[in-house]
């Protein structure tokens, strides 16, 4: 695992010497990219910020920018990209946010790059006119010089590990984890390429060893013990207080655990495999099956739906179905056996989907509302008051576009299929009462998938999408999501049954992970 870190700094450090740049920002109009902007080939600042920055995690030192970035991301950014992250103040609150930022370099590096791209684009009528700010250079170096440090941390995180042998340190592993998952976030932001199927590869491997050495309870995967070798004393301990308080480490184990099982099912999709970690899911997401709740009794399941916005149940559906794409495209022959086997395995879960769907509060409702959708109000000026009801009506929508990818393993590429054109239907309804754009840029893999089915007559429901998020389309994968869609919509009449989400992904030249 330290290889696949390794092998990327040198890629970085290679591209910048030949290219003599680091990013490059897709204009939201759809109008012609723009030259990279260009960085120095050795900046003293950035040896300098490593010295400074050192103290600086100990809060003195830390420069006007840096307090002013960290504080955007702390009140702001973070709150964009994760919307539907809710836990309570009495559990610790987001307080483990703030200890990450102040003890884990990596993901301080990282944030701060997350905070410059998003100010440049909040200040920018569209991307195009982020380099004709009289501060936009400053911003770019500040995100170029904050990436570079945040690799170099990990880098060495990794050697750290290396080095320890068979003695190792939990906590660093757990952090190490957050630092390469922010990696991953920074990059799903930045819509860099395909960099992050070898980040992904290194989070999970850090995070199986973890849960070998920290984890495992009568040989099944055991969150609670994780959680456990990561606790520390506390003044709460020996407390009867109906809820538990979790300190920072245990708190962003289970923040960045779940981000990490979320991009492992959703990559499956995009590279056609089953999801690397499939084995540990029923140990580690909460699927709301009431009557398996006591056979999971001492099991701490991730509830999903407060990190992602999307219940456990569709998630642990779409790896199944992603897992059932990847073994019918593993057969050498079409037997019987094969058959029968696939065609019952596609009953079983359109019988879970169908029985997940029918249980989620206001799906018949849906198709009745009116008025304008919520997320057509600027990003700061939305009502984020009422979430149970917003994470039923996000989990209805990938529901919904999980119908479709089932639909298109199971019976190939036939978009004017009857169930296809129910659920896209249904989707565009659930859409109309997204109330955020945050939410509504979470949303990005379950609309791509129904959009790359829409008919003629709906792709301007879809296109409508990209205005909606404004400059703000361009922090994350929706700009990609809609170039994928015009791709398909395009070849419409050329697909063969054949086609599949994984070759949608990939119309743009390399596989996109749609988070």
């Amino acid at each position: 695992m330290a290889q696949h870190i390794k092998a990327e700094i040198m890629q970085r450090a290679a591209a910048r010497k030949e290219k003599q740049c680091f990013v490059q920002v897709m204009p939201v109009d759809g109008s012609q990219c723009l030259e990279p902007t260009p960085l120095p080939h050795s900046d003293p600042s950035i040896s300098e910020e490593l010295n400074v920055t050192s103290a600086a995690l100990n809060l003195p030192g830390l420069s006007d920018t840096d307090i002013y970035f960290t504080s955007l991301y702390l009140d702001t950014v973070f709150a964009f990209i994760f919307p539907w992250y809710e836990i309570s103040g009495l559990s610790g609150g987001r307080s483990w946010l703030l200890s990450m930022l102040l003890d884990n370099k990596a993901i301080f590096h990282s944030a701060i790059s997350l905070s410059s791209y998003f100010f440049t684009l909040v200040l920018a009528k569209d991307a195009s006119h982020t380099r004709r700010m009289p501060c936009g250079q400053h911003l770019w170096n500040t995100l170029g010089r904050h990436m570079d440090l945040s690799l170099q941390m990990i880098k060495q995180d990794m050697e750290d590990l290396g080095n320890a042998g068979t003695q190792t340190d939990v906590f660093r592993e757990a952090r190490l984890v957050g630092g390469i998952v922010q990696l991953l976030i920074f990059e799903s932001a930045m819509t860099r390429g395909s960099d992050w199927e070898m980040h992904l590869a290194a989070a999970l491997d850090v995070f199986s060893k973890i849960f070998q050495t920290h984890g495992i309870q009568e040989g099944n995967l055991n969150l609670e013990s994780v959680l456990l070798a990561i606790s520390r004393p506390s003044i709460f301990d020996g407390l009867k207080l109906g809820f538990r308080v979790w300190n920072a480490d245990q708190a962003a184990f289970q923040f960045f655990a779940a981000v990490l099982l979320f991009v492992d099912i959703l990559s499956s999709t995009s590279l056609q495999k089953s999801p690397r970690l499939r084995h540990c899911y029923p140990q580690l997401i909460d699927d709301g099956d009431a009557d398996c709740a006591q056979d999971r009794k001492g099991y701490h399941l991730l509830h999903m739906e407060q990190y992602i916005g999307c219940q456990g149940w569709v998630l642990l559906l779409i790896g199944e179905i992603s897992a059932l794409d990847a073994w019918k495209g593993g057969f050498e022959s079409e037997t019987y056996t094969a058959a029968e086997t696939f065609k019952n395995r596609a009953m079983e879960l359109e019988l879970r989907l169908q029985r997940g769907i029918s249980s989620l509060e206001g799906t018949q409702s849906a198709m009745k509302t009116g008025g304008a959708p919520g997320y057509l109000r600027p990003y700061d000026q939305q009502d984020t008051t009422n979430r149970g009801q917003e994470r039923n009506i996000a989990t209805s929508i990938w529901s919904h576009a999980t119908g479709i990818y089932l639909a298109l393993v199971t019976k190939g590429w036939h978009p004017e299929n009857s169930a296809i054109r129910h659920h896209v239907q249904y989707v565009l309804a659930f859409l109309g009462q997204v109330s955020s754009q945050a939410c509504l840029r979470n949303l990005v893999w379950p609309l791509c998938v129904a959009g790359c089915v829409a008919s003629a007559d709906q792709e301007e429901a879809f296109r409508a999408i990209g205005p909606a998020l404004g400059p703000l389309q361009a922090f994350g994968t929706m700009s990609q999501a809609l170039r994928i869609m015009e791709c398909v919509w395009q070849r419409r009449d050329q697909l063969e049954e054949s086609w599949t989400i994984a070759d949608c992904v990939g119309t743009l030249g390399y596989k996109v992970l749609l988070v």
